[in-house]
């Protein structure tokens, strides 16, 4: 499990995995008030599609499993948490490249996203 929080020694905010923190204390109130977290506070729509060299009959199955309306389904996440996201539903760099059937679903709207893609 993760969480995102602001790091005040690097200035930034960052996610931090929690089993991997193994004491925390108490220091006080921040000297300086936290600064905004621009990719928690932006929304990104994720488009995916069936990969086109799927058949027919092949992608009416994955828009079904997918609940895909006009061959795309489209979802809402936080910036800072596309990268999860993508993971998740194993789409990376090469989605398009990879052969249909073990890469069924491609993400459609790479131009849009691609300045929060770390891949």
């Amino acid at each position: 499990m993760e969480s995102r929080g602001i790091t005040f020694q690097l200035k930034k905010s960052r996610d931090f995995v929690l089993a991997r923190i193994h004491q925390a204390s108490v220091v006080g109130k921040p000297e300086q008030p936290s600064p905004v977290d621009a990719l928690w506070e932006r929304q990104l729509t994720v488009e995916i599609g069936p990969h086109p060299g799927l058949s027919d009959s092949q992608k009416q199955a994955v828009e079904r499993d997918f609940c895909m309306t006009d061959g795309k389904c489209s979802t809402t996440v936080r910036a800072a948490l596309l990268s999860y996201l993508l993971l998740s539903m194993r789409i990376g760099k090469d989605d398009y490249q990879r052969e249909a059937m073990v890469q069924q679903i491609v993400l459609l709207n790479r131009d849009e996203l691609q300045p929060y893609l770390a891949f």
